[in-house]
């Protein structure tokens, strides 16, 4: 759900699940035509780091270079949002 209340669907396949190391999706938006957006695929890494965790996040796939900001954008929100659940401090993302 989207800070202006709108709510986004999406779905996707697993594959690559190597706990606790590494995570692996599909990320395709559900349309309200009912159909889905182009697939993109989701690569996480977590990695022990100074008595903490580092997580590596990649999407790779976009069709353009809007999509990959809006995706961008939108990772950011949820991150940040999972760093107030868990009470954390995040250095930012990495663009690297």
């Amino acid at each position: 759900i989207a800070p202006d209340g709108e709510e986004h669907w999406v779905g996707g396949q697993y594959l690559e699940v190597e706990p606790p190391h590494r995570l692996v999706f599909t990320h395709a938006w559900e349309l309200a035509t009912g159909e889905n957006s182009p697939e993109t695929v989701v690569t996480i890494t977590f990695r022990d780091s100074d008595g903490g965790t580092e997580m590596t996040f990649r999407q790779s796939g976009f069709g353009s270079a809007s999509s990959l900001e809006g995706h961008e954008d939108g990772w950011a929100q949820s991150f940040e949002r999972l760093n107030l659940f868990l009470g954390t401090e995040s250095e930012g993302p990495d663009h690297a």
